[in-house]
């Protein structure tokens, strides 16, 4: 911020409303075509979630205009409600990326579904949806890295939910076509609507928060669009930051290197369905040292003191949400099944009663006494095993940035990830024209092309 007082939201509003697929990077563009298909693929296979029909049929039974299709089913609803439920369904498996140290976003479940309908009923093409993603991106990463820890560890905020609002509202209305006044009331009125605790977690709250983000920015884009105003300051003086962290704004953040540094290519993807990608230490250390379940006297587990409440609780097997959130079922289940896939979310496996008592009884979960942004920067040892025998076993943490940024997957892996999972509800040849047309989504002239496939 200079001398003369800049103000934020409107540098932002103009910088996104002026975005055009012609001032993105090609590698940006490249990006933004991995994330979007990544997506699709988790979208597509959370839709057959016991809560992910339980939110289609109550969508099908508020009735309404036919304009957007409903991922995974075979009748569209109105744009709102179809951005709800394609954003519900895209977050519930857990396998949908996210952007750690920064923000603690998961963008793509709420750019993606608003952006999708929008575009699905404005018959946009595949060049304007590029363009909504990498902007949606920009901004919910940039407000959430601009409060990142007091938001979200500090005063409980889901930052799905609460920035996520600005991700999906900028990512219509950029199909919308907003000029930088009507972006800023966008950016506005999605803050009026900004929402999620981690108190959610462990619950359907979690995926809720993503779907309700999405949907509430498309309300913000489609009002401001039609002359609705919300607050040009939002970004500024006692707007957002400074409510959603306690009086610790840190706005000018926001807009640093705007059109430089592109958010989306510090994002990552996810390898496994659970909140903890750095699992993956646990089951390299049990295969390499053939450690067995019933060997196993103790396993003690750091955890980050932001975490603490929103995972480091015990799941008595009540929902899969509440296993895919909680440290201690993921630890025990990858000590037990050496894996941790999709199979290790069933019903039938979270409440294994062997499962759920090796882990009430042997893993014990560690406040830490590092501070969080130590996490993100450092590895050390996290995870502890000791044996019957006397042996003591250490597994590593990670930093996230350090396994899982977006540069690591090759384009096979991404697609094989894809595959796997929207095979489970599509048929082959869909499948494979999935990958064709996001693969060359730039020369698609109506997003229709590809929404016709997200159905079986």
């Amino acid at each position: 911020m200079s001398a003369i007082m800049l103000s934020v939201t409107k540098v932002l509003a103009e910088f996104l409303a002026s975005l055009r697929y012609e001032d993105i990077p090609d590698e940006v563009k490249t990006r933004a075509k991995h994330h979007i298909l990544d997506w699709i693929g988790v979208a597509v296979a959370g839709s057959s979630a016991k809560t992910s029909r339980i939110i289609a049929d109550f969508i099908r039974r508020a009735g309404g205009k036919e304009e957007a299709t409903l991922i995974g089913y075979r009748e569209k609803a109105p744009c709102v409600n179809a951005a709800f439920a394609n954003g519900f369904m895209g977050h519930v498996l857990e396998l949908d990326d996210g952007d750690v140290p920064r923000s603690y976003v998961h963008p793509a479940t709420c750019a993606n579904p608003a952006a999708l309908a929008t575009a699905e009923v404005m018959g946009a093409s595949g060049k304007d949806y590029i363009t909504a993603i990498v902007a949606g991106y920009e901004a919910m990463i940039r407000i959430g890295a601009s409060i990142k820890l007091k938001h979200y560890g500090k005063l409980g905020f889901h930052s799905t939910g609460t920035c996520g609002t600005f991700g999906a509202a900028v990512a219509a209305g950029k199909i919308l076509d907003l000029n930088s006044e009507e972006m800023a009331y966008a950016i506005g009125l999605a803050a009026c609507q900004a929402a999620g605790l981690t108190i959610g977690f462990g619950s359907d709250a979690k995926p809720f928060h993503a779907g309700k983000a999405a949907m509430n920015g498309v309300i913000a884009a489609m009002l401001a669009k039609e002359g609705i105003t919300g607050p040009t300051t939002t970004l500024d003086g006692k707007g957002f930051d400074y409510a959603y962290t306690g009086g610790e704004p840190n706005s000018e953040a926001i807009i640093r290197d705007l059109g430089k540094d592109w958010m989306i290519m510090g994002c990552y993807m996810k390898r496994y369905p659970c909140a903890f990608q750095e699992i993956f230490t646990i089951v390299d250390l049990v295969k390499e040292h053939d450690i067995k379940p019933e060997d196993v006297d103790e396993v003690l587990v750091e955890l980050r003191q932001s975490w603490l409440k929103g995972h480091g609780y015990y799941t008595d097997g009540s929902s899969v949400t509440s296993a895919k959130c909680s440290l201690p079922y993921c630890v025990a289940v990858a000590i037990m099944d050496r894996q941790v896939g999709l199979e290790q979310f069933t019903w039938q496996r979270i409440r294994d009663p062997k499962l759920l008592e090796f882990m009430r009884q042997k893993v014990k979960i560690i406040p830490s006494s590092l501070p969080d942004d130590a996490w993100e920067e450092k590895r050390f040892p996290w995870v502890t095993i000791k044996t019957k025998d006397g042996k003591t076993f250490r597994a590593d943490y990670v930093p996230r940035k350090d396994f899982v940024g977006g540069d690591k997957w090759s384009k096979e892996m991404l697609q094989e990830k894809f595959v796997y999972l929207a095979s489970r509800e599509l048929p082959k040849e869909k499948v494979s024209k999935i990958i064709e047309i996001v693969n060359k989504l730039e020369e698609i002239a109506d997003i229709r092309e590809l929404t016709y496939l997200l159905v079986p």
